[in-house]
């Protein structure tokens, strides 16, 4: 019975790190045809806990284009443009507005886009332990 707890450990602990290890292994061409849509916010991570919208928060969807820009689109039409980049190497997208680098998109597929915050040195400790999952507006 040990050894049956020993490698569901093992198991659970592999597949834990499959999930946290995800990045973006597509090519640009593949990458611009999964993420230039308009994107909604489903749920939130902090750490282990997953946070749905809070009463009062402001909602916002993402749109992307496949000219390196994106919109953020608030609940009552506001829209702010920055610019994505996409760092094939590291296997990562960066964001940024006027000039800030503000976020990364991790991982992303044709479901599911996972967007960690990226403060400059100023921004507010424990931001980057954010996690935002989108899903693809319909």
């Amino acid at each position: 019975m040990k050894k049956n707890g020993w490698i569901f450990s093992v198991v659970i602990i592999a597949f834990g790190h499959s999930l946290i290890g995800q990045k973006i292994n597509q090519s640009e061409s593949e990458l611009k045809s999964l993420l230039c849509k308009q994107w909604a916010i489903e749920f939130a991570m902090i750490g282990d806990m997953k946070i749905g919208q809070l009463p009062g928060a402001t909602d916002f969807d993402f749109k992307f284009r496949p000219d390196g820009t994106y919109d953020v689109i608030k609940d009552n039409g506001d829209t702010t443009t920055g610019n994505w980049k996409f760092y094939s190497e590291e296997k990562y997208v960066e964001l940024e507005m006027n000039g800030t680098k503000t976020s990364r998109i991790e991982s992303l597929n044709g479901n599911k886009l996972v967007l960690v915050m990226t403060p400059e040195d100023s921004g507010p400790p424990g931001m980057d332990k954010i996690e935002t999952h989108f899903k693809p507006k319909k």
